[in-house]
């Protein structure tokens, strides 16, 4: 089964490749996860590969409202979600 490999960068924070990549930042029992891209499938490898490091909660980090940015948001199963104002719907 695939899976994504998150690489540690500085304390706390982490890297996942692909397009976009995606940041992973972790602040107590929440990861924030900044822009976790695509495919759908992405959000559930994603989700799996983050509560490995031990957090209760995920949030979702949106730049901006792009499919290559967003479409793996539904799998990934936020506890949030946080869009830039000018984005939002």
């Amino acid at each position: 089964m695939p899976s994504i490999r998150l690489l540690k960068i500085a304390d706390n924070v982490y890297y996942a490749k692909g397009s976009p990549a995606s940041l992973i930042v972790v602040e107590g029992e929440k990861a924030y996860v900044v822009d976790p891209g695509m495919p759908k499938d992405r959000g559930k490898l994603l989700r799996k590969a983050v509560l490995k490091l031990g957090v209760s909660e995920i949030v979702a980090l949106l730049t901006h409202l792009h499919g290559d940015h967003l479409l793996a948001v539904e799998y990934l199963q936020p506890n949030e979600i946080f869009i830039p104002p000018g984005e939002a719907f």
